[in-house]
């Protein structure tokens, strides 16, 4: 079994294609819809677009549904976070310091900016940097060398 995409939901579709190929330096729309199977429908009320864009090897299923509660403070059962693995430890200090770039430029607004992580590595050098989308959702950027024993 492998992942085939990483489902987003968001109350800006345009803003979050943006944001992510901002952030992730590039990325391709594969396809878009706009119309829905009843199914689809009666599972995500209110959802009038998705689009495909794949960073890399990863695809992402970007749609938006109106009536969403963005305030992902609320407590809850939810996927904590996606883990995307990174080339080198210093593409870390990279996206950290273009998270920064992207929240200080005031092109995208956010219901709340919480800052990035520290770039951490522990014991067997495997690195980690935590940051949130413009939806609030935490994806955790991580570098696992060669050599490490995962």
């Amino acid at each position: 079994m492998q992942v085939h995409h990483i489902g987003v939901q968001t109350a800006d579709i345009d803003a979050t294609l943006e944001w992510y190929s901002q952030f992730f330096n590039g990325g391709k729309e594969n396809w878009a819809l706009d119309s829905f199977s009843k199914l689809t429908l009666s599972r995500l009320p209110g959802i009038s677009r998705l689009v495909e864009f794949q960073i890399e090897g990863v695809r992402f299923h970007f749609y938006d549904r109106e009536g969403i509660n963005q305030d992902r403070r609320v407590p809850g059962p939810e996927f904590q976070h996606c883990g995307l693995a990174v080339e080198s430890a210093a593409e870390l200090l990279r996206y950290r310091e273009r998270w920064f770039e992207l929240a200080r430029s005031g092109r995208f607004k956010a219901p709340h900016w919480s800052d990035p992580s520290d770039v951490v590595f522990d014991e067997d050098g495997v690195g980690s940097l935590y940051v949130e989308d413009i939806n609030g959702l935490e994806i955790e950027l991580t570098y696992i060398p060669d050599d490490a024993a995962r």
